[in-house]
């Protein structure tokens, strides 16, 4: 037979009596990792056994194209309380409990293959050092249901966590990266020692994730970023608040972790700056709404960043935010008979943009004047479906998606209780260089070509391909969007500096003091900010 992790074992595949050739895999799938058990050596440590339940580390050798270590969790002498496992293993949802799939053998009542977490958070907490590890409030809540409705399955078949805390909650980072290594991060139940007869409390569940967020709140305080204070302050008032609701239960708890929606606050300002004598930038700020059995909300911010002389940077800026504006309000908030798909946000943006491009310099054919004219582009957007049910006058809100975009440039960061982080990567020559290791960052921030790009729309002569990454932004947080004007002024540790100094929760504040640094520092270009910040 040969042996699949994935696999349960109905499913797995007899191997032919040695010697003989192998039968044919009709129906399967070609990628499908099968591997000859006979070729596969198991190194087994034990980890924890109790009332017939053993938790073993396995690592295999000869596995070539399966996972080579995983944890397994195996049940000997089935009785009351293995039961009561096999029947928690059987139910838990895959994507909260990180099982991958049932492994029954002959030699055991039952077998499950975990994903390893790469570490506890805990120490992803302790890591001030490293924010692109760092928890974010969007994660920890996110964990929070998963971790309430694995325990609410648990206490069905009466099995209670005894004592949570996060020391005890596996992390594991997953998804693609952005492009400064933020990933999201995976909370996983990892205590399996700490299971047992005796009735658990949900609030202590919620004592554990609320420390994780009083780091992170403890954290903004220092670095002076108020905006995450009041909202990671709001945060933790709404979980305490819970904490005190007359019987909590699990379920209770999942769901209102599930039901903590953020609003988003919009701001922006802009400048020309010290030495130019007009403004080339242009700013887009913008939520519709079509609230119907089918209908969708669009909150949509970006910055663009003109270029050709004369007037034709501010035609191409402008032209480009008024054909974004127009094409997504178009192809998602328009009349339908079928719910909006957030999932489709990410490929509409990249069919979009290009069209944008091509929108542009067929603009600029018929005009000699806005010859070359071409613009940068950045932003993000934010999709929603809405339904006519309502809480409290609000449209519900079902499935979500949020994209953040960029051709040139114009800038992306988030904005986090744990520091600054980029969201997008420059489409430069600068970038180019320091990508390949031939600049360092210093160098870069003061190379003479650091505004020769490699990427726009319009002009005719460069790619018009957007880079598109879905991340959404939690509570506390806020993305930046800004032209070169503010980031060839102020490196990236003046900028965040800038944003402690600034010393206001309020994002239309924060954007003036903003422009001011760069002013400062020397405004030798346009300057524009907007931020959109993830409120509770």
């Amino acid at each position: 037979m040969t042996w699949n992790p994935f696999k349960k074992k109905d499913e797995q595949v007899e191997m032919p009596p040695e010697g003989a050739a192998p039968a044919p895999l009709d129906g399967q799938d070609a990628t499908d990792p099968m591997v000859d058990v006979r070729q596969i050596e198991e190194l087994v440590e034990p980890l924890v056994e109790r009332d017939g339940v053993i938790l073993e580390r396995v690592q295999l050798r000869g596995a070539a194209g399966i996972s080579n270590e995983f944890l397994r969790l195996r049940l000997h002498e089935p009785d009351a309380r293995t039961e009561s496992v096999r029947q928690l293993l059987l139910s838990a949802p895959e994507r909260v409990s990180g099982f991958r799939d049932l492994l029954v053998s002959q030699d055991d009542a039952l077998a499950a293959a975990l994903d390893l977490p790469a570490t506890n958070l805990a120490a992803i907490c302790s890591q001030e050092d490293s924010p692109q590890l760092a928890p974010r409030p969007v994660d920890l809540l996110a964990g929070l249901r998963e971790l309430a409705l694995f325990l609410a399955r648990a206490a069905e078949h009466g099995l209670y966590w005894a004592m949570p805390n996060i020391g005890q909650i596996g992390v594991r980072h997953e998804g693609p990266a952005t492009p400064d290594g933020l990933q999201r991060l995976r909370l996983m139940f990892t205590a399996w020692d700490q299971l047992c007869e005796v009735a658990g409390d949900p609030v202590d569940l919620l004592k554990a994730v609320a420390s994780a967020l009083t780091l992170l709140r403890e954290q903004a305080d220092r670095h002076g970023f108020d905006f995450a204070v009041k909202h990671l302050d709001n945060l933790l008032t709404l979980l305490e608040e819970t904490s005190r609701q007359p019987s909590l239960d699990y379920g209770t708890l999942a769901e209102m972790a599930a039901r903590i929606i953020p609003r988003y606050e919009l701001a922006s300002q802009t400048a020309s700056g010290q030495v130019r004598d007009h403004n080339e930038d242009a700013s887009l700020l913008l939520t519709l709404a079509q609230a119907s059995g089918t209908g969708a909300q669009l909150t949509l911010a970006a910055v663009a960043d003109g270029m050709g002389g004369h007037q034709s940077g501010e035609v191409a800026s402008s032209l480009a935010l008024d054909l974004l504006r127009q094409q997504l309000a178009a192809a998602l908030l328009a009349p339908r008979s079928t719910p909006v798909n957030p999932r489709r946000l990410p490929e509409q943006l990249a069919q979009i943009i290009p069209a944008i491009d091509r929108a542009l310099t067929e603009r600029a054919q018929l005009d000699p004047q806005l010859g070359g004219m071409g613009t940068t582009l950045v932003g993000v957007a934010l999709l929603s479906q809405l339904s006519t049910q309502t809480v409290s006058g609000v449209a519900e809100p079902g499935l979500r998606c949020s994209v953040v975009f960029n051709v040139g440039d114009s800038r992306a960061y988030l904005l986090a209780p744990t520091g600054l982080r980029r969201l997008s990567r420059d489409h430069s020559l600068v970038q180019d260089l320091l990508d390949s290791g031939a600049l360092t960052r210093a160098e870069a921030f003061d190379h003479p070509q650091k505004n020769v790009i490699t990427r726009c729309l319009g002009g005719g002569d460069s790619s018009a391909e957007p880079d598109v990454l879905e991340f959404t932004p939690g509570p506390g947080e806020a993305i930046l969007l800004a032209s070169d004007g503010l980031t060839d002024m102020l490196t990236e540790e003046r900028l965040w500096r800038a944003i402690g100094e600034a010393g206001t929760a309020d994002l239309n504040e924060l954007a003036r003091q903003l422009v001011a640094a760069a002013n400062d520092a020397g405004g030798k270009d346009n300057i524009t900010v907007v931020l959109i910040g993830c409120a509770l």
